[in-house]
C-alpha cells in the first residue's frame, strides 16, 4: 500500500513538473514566434503613401506588363506573393501584391467598401507608375476586383477570378437585416492580442496541425480532392501566411461585413476580358458564384476544375490556362523605371 502511494506521488509530481514547464515554455514560445513574424512581415514589404492613404505592398518580377494580385480572406501581401509563386508570375510579369484594407499595415480606413478598396488599388498603381494592369483575385478579393474592372476599365487589361465570392448568399448574412449596407462599427475591428486571443489559438492550431494533420485535411478538403499532395502543401503554406491573425483581423472582419452586404443578384458592369476559375467541389465558395459572374460578364470564360478544393483549384493544368490567358491580354507600361525589389519574406523562423 505504501509503495502504491509512493508511486502515485511520484507520478503526480512528474505531471505537475510537466504542466509547470509547459505553462512557461508555451507562452514564451508563442510571444517569441509572434514577435519574429511581425518583424519579418514589416521588414519584407513597403508602404506606398497614396492619395487614399498608406497601402502596404510587395513588388517582384521583371516582365514588361503589370499584374495586380489580390489576396483572399484572411491574407496580406505575403499571401499575394504566394499566389505569384504558384503561377510563377515573375517569369512574365511585374507583379504587385498589396495588403488589402485592414490587413497587416494597410489601414481599413483606406477603403472599407469594395468600391473604396478598388480606388485604393488604383491609387497604388498610380503611385508605382503602372498605367495598366491585369488583375488576379482570389476568394474574398472578388468584390474589390469586380469594382476595379467595372469602374476603371481603361486601367485594367484583364481579370481572373479565382474561386471568388461575388454575390450575397446564406453563408454571410446579418442577424439584423437593417445592418445591410451600413459601415462596420469601429469596435468590431479591434483584435484581441492577449494570450488567449486569436494569435494564441492560431499558434496552437499550427502545433496541432503538425501533430494531427489528418484532422485538418478532413475539415478543409473534400474526400474526392484529386491533388491531395498539392492540397497538403497548400494548407501548410496558407497557415503560414495567415499568421498572426490579430494583424489580419480588421480586414477579415470588414470583408465578412461586406460579404453580408452584397446583393444576392448583383449587376456586374464589367467589360474587360475575364476568366473565371472555380471547382464544383469548392466548399468555401460555392460554384454558383462563378455561374453568376459568367452570366453577368459579357464574353467571360468559365474554367471548371473538377475534383479539387478551394485551395487546389489552381492546379498545374489550370495554372497553365490562367497564365496563357493573362499573357494573351497583357499590356506593358510604356516606361518602367528601375525598381529595387525587397527581399522575399522568410516565414520559417523560430518554432
Amino acid at each position: 500500500m505504501a509503495d502504491r502511494k509512493s508511486r502515485f506521488r511520484r507520478w503526480l509530481r512528474t505531471l505537475l513538473i510537466i504542466v509547470a514547464v509547459l505553462a512557461i515554455v508555451y507562452p514564451l514560445s508563442f510571444f517569441l514566434r509572434r514577435s519574429w513574424i511581425v518583424h519579418q512581415l514589416a521588414s519584407s514589404s513597403r508602404l506606398a503613401n497614396t492619395p487614399r492613404g498608406p497601402v502596404e505592398y510587395l513588388e517582384g518580377g521583371r516582365g514588361p506588363a503589370t499584374l495586380l494580385i489580390l489576396h483572399g480572406t484572411p491574407g496580406g501581401y505575403d499571401e499575394g506573393l504566394l499566389l505569384a509563386q504558384w503561377i510563377r508570375a515573375e517569369r512574365s510579369f511585374r507583379f504587385i501584391a498589396p495588403s488589402r484594407p485592414g490587413y497587416l499595415r494597410t489601414p481599413v480606413e483606406v477603403g472599407s467598401s469594395p468600391a473604396e478598396a478598388a480606388a485604393a488599388m488604383i491609387a497604388l498603381l498610380d503611385t508605382l507608375g503602372a498605367t495598366r494592369s491585369s488583375v488576379l483575385a482570389w476568394s474574398g478579393a472578388g468584390p474589390t476586383a469586380l469594382e476595379l474592372a467595372g469602374r476603371y476599365p481603361q486601367r485594367i487589361s484583364a481579370l481572373v477570378l479565382l474561386s471568388t465570392r461575388v454575390r450575397g448568399d446564406d453563408k454571410y448574412r446579418f442577424a439584423d437585416p437593417s445592418d445591410r449596407g451600413t459601415p462596420i462599427a469601429a469596435e468590431s475591428l479591434r483584435p484581441d492580442t492577449g494570450i488567449f486571443g486569436p494569435d494564441a489559438k492560431g499558434y496552437l492550431g499550427a502545433v496541432m496541425f503538425r501533430l494531427l494533420p489528418n484532422r485538418f485535411f478532413e475539415r478543409y478538403f473534400p474526400a474526392e480532392t484529386r491533388s491531395m499532395g498539392l492540397a497538403v502543401e497548400r494548407l501548410r503554406q496558407l497557415r503560414t501566411v495567415t499568421s498572426p491573425p490579430s494583424r489580419r483581423y480588421p480586414g477579415k472582419a470588414n470583408d465578412q461585413w461586406q460579404f453580408a452586404s452584397l446583393d444576392p443578384e448583383p449587376r456586374m458592369d464589367v467589360r474587360v476580358p475575364t476568366l473565371i476559375v472555380h471547382s464544383p467541389g469548392d466548399e468555401a465558395v460555392d460554384i454558383s458564384h462563378a455561374y453568376w459572374a459568367r452570366d453577368q460578364i459579357p464574353g467571360a470564360e468559365l474554367l471548371e476544375v473538377e475534383s479539387e478544393s478551394h485551395f487546389t483549384t489552381l492546379n498545374p493544368a489550370s495554372t497553365r490556362i490562367v497564365m496563357e490567358f493573362l499573357q494573351a491580354h497583357a499590356e506593358g507600361d510604356p516606361v518602367l523605371p528601375n525598381r529595387p525589389q525587397p527581399a522575399r519574406p522568410d516565414l520559417g523562423g523560430p518554432q
